[in-house]
């Protein structure tokens, strides 16, 4: 376990104003690193800046806060200061270089501009579909006002104050901007962020499914269990094997005392996946601790294989991706009616209480949580075959099946819709 230096909340919100106050360098703002955008890991009641080579890593186990600090422009404005920096380029080859307060009469811009009121900031608290609300109740009752209050402050005009709003978010189901700050290298991790270098974790295999779903911005590498059934071809993995293990069954092995880490790339896979493999596996582990190897599909050694428990047959073909659907069917509101989830979906969508529909492209699957009413389970057959009939009017060259699963007994064509599918979170029960 590692212990690290807690920060506490008067030194947090010192550092976020110092670098992030109506003072700040404007382009610096604007920028997607640097002091614009800071994480810090939650344990308990204490705060900690996540370690530079975990920016961007976060673990089902934890929960994280995530401030965003962006400048909002007018379209006009922007405009108007490209035409007018444009001419202060011509007029610079002619004339000296001109002073910062002349330069800013020149845009038309105040010395107070950065600081009039469009900065906005936006505090995510990001939750692990592993931790308990606990978390996220103890932020909202002993710091979520205070913190707005030292976010908002506006050193340059105290009686107009910063805009600050705050999001919590799950698992995999982060929205789009969330995900767009990390420019596709967001890392879910199992387990918790302070044993993330325990010696349990370093001497086990560990395995990641790089994966977009809807989007190339909504882009995820979520760490799997090490099997050869969640390999497809049209996806790229991270699999990295410790030196100990490679030892054992291998003592004449050529690799050293170092442990291994496989990059292998799907032979359908997007074409920038390995550059995206690369970068993320340079921070994950360092070079000096492991040596990393690009292996392309179909080029595997027996190392590689025998850490995912043997070589066998798997997914050559992600045609699902394109055609997935999932909705809910439900009549909590009185009345019976299905409601399509987004594209960018998880495990943790599907509704214990209520009956889902997942349309693969060709197969039709209607699962049944186990809370679910008979009424929900009788309304959601008529449905289940109205859609089919739909589908199968709209593509008749992709005529669907339609199966019923359960929660706990789904199929491998359910779960591969999933990325990162594991096992189920079930809530306590607190009756005694």
């Amino acid at each position: 376990m590692i212990v690290d230096d807690y920060c506490s909340w008067q030194a947090l919100a010192d550092e976020v104003n110092d670098s992030g106050d109506g003072s700040s360098d404007v382009n610096k703002l604007q920028s997607l690193g640097g002091n614009s955008l800071q994480q810090f890991i939650m344990i308990g009641r204490k705060w900690l800046p996540v370690d530079s080579r975990y920016f961007g890593h976060f673990f089902s186990q934890d929960s994280f806060i995530v401030i965003a600090r962006s400048w909002e422009f007018d379209d006009e404005e922007l405009g108007n200061e490209s035409d007018v920096s444009s001419k202060q380029k011509e007029t610079s080859e002619t004339s000296s270089q001109v002073s910062e307060g002349e330069e800013r009469e020149a845009r038309g811009a105040s010395p107070d501009d950065a600081s009039s009121g469009r900065s906005r900031t936006v505090v995510y608290f990001w939750q692990g579909r592993e931790c308990s609300d606990v978390g996220w109740v103890t932020f909202n009752l002993s710091l979520r006002k205070d913190m707005e209050t030292r976010l908002a402050y506006n050193a340059a005009d105290p009686t107009h104050p910063l805009s600050v709003s705050f999001k919590h978010i799950h698992q995999q189901q982060e929205d789009i901007v969330f995900l767009a700050y990390f420019q596709r290298q967001l890392v879910i991790h199992r387990g918790k962020y302070r044993d993330r270098a325990c010696q349990d974790r370093c001497e086990s295999v560990q395995f990641y499914q790089l994966r977009a779903n809807g989007n190339p911005i909504m882009t995820r590498c979520v760490e799997i269990s090490p099997k050869v059934a969640a390999l497809n071809s049209c996806f790229s993995y991270i699999l990295r094997v410790p030196a100990a293990t490679i030892k054992e069954w291998s003592p004449s092995n050529s690799y050293g005392n170092k442990d291994v880490v496989y990059l292998w790339v799907g032979s359908k896979a997007h074409p920038d996946d390995e550059a995206l493999l690369e970068s993320i596996t340079a921070r994950l582990f360092p070079k000096t601790g492991a040596g990393a190897f690009v292996t392309p599909e179909n080029r595997e050694n027996s190392v590689f294989w025998r850490a995912l428990g043997g070589q066998c047959k798997y997914d050559n073909n992600a045609d699902f991706m394109g055609q997935t659907r999932l909705f809910r069917l439900s009549n909590e509101q009185g009345f019976f009616c299905a409601s399509e989830k987004c594209s960018d979906f998880c495990q943790d969508d599907l509704a214990d209480d209520h009956v889902m529909l997942l349309d693969s492209g060709t197969q039709i699957f209607l699962w049944l949580g186990r809370r679910t009413s008979d009424v929900e389970v009788k309304l959601s057959l008529q449905a289940a075959r109205l859609y089919k009939d739909y589908c199968t009017q709209v593509q008749p060259s992709m005529p669907r099946k339609l199966r019923l699963t359960a929660k706990n007994a789904e199929p491998q064509a359910f779960k591969r819709c999933f990325q990162g599918w594991g096992p189920f979170r079930e809530a306590k029960d607190w009756a005694g």
